[in-house]
């Protein structure tokens, strides 16, 4: 299946009900105007897993602000050998995108992580 879930805004919110500082910061985010969508394509968790601990590593090399990566890593292996639909919310001012990545049928939050879209100095 390709295209988007239809994920209302209150929704999306109440999913993000967790005390992680990259979960807190995302739902404020949706508070304001930050914009969002969901994918409904499944991907692979374990897969995702691998990916992402690649990106975190080099993000961690030059530097980049992350919020949540090791914890969302940590979640996708967990969650592994099962499937995932990702979802992103992206905040202009100040430039920040959150990867989301939710159960199959999109009704849990398995992870969040948040990375600061700033130019590098």
């Amino acid at each position: 299946m390709t295209g988007n879930i239809d994920m209302r805004r209150d929704a999306l919110i109440s999913l993000l009900g967790g005390p992680g500082p990259a979960e807190t910061a995302c739902r404020q985010a949706l508070h304001g105007e930050a914009e969002y969508v969901v994918y409904a394509e499944k991907m692979a968790a374990e897969q995702l897993a691998n990916s992402y601990a690649r990106r975190m590593r080099a993000m961690e090399r030059v530097g980049t602000p992350t919020v949540g990566f090791p914890e969302a890593v940590a979640a996708l292996r967990a969650h592994a050998p099962g499937e995932v639909v990702i979802g992103s919310v992206t905040v202009e001012n100040p430039p920040v995108h959150f990867q989301l990545f939710f159960t199959a049928d999109a009704d849990r939050l398995v992870a969040c992580l948040g990375v600061d879209q700033s130019p590098a100095l």
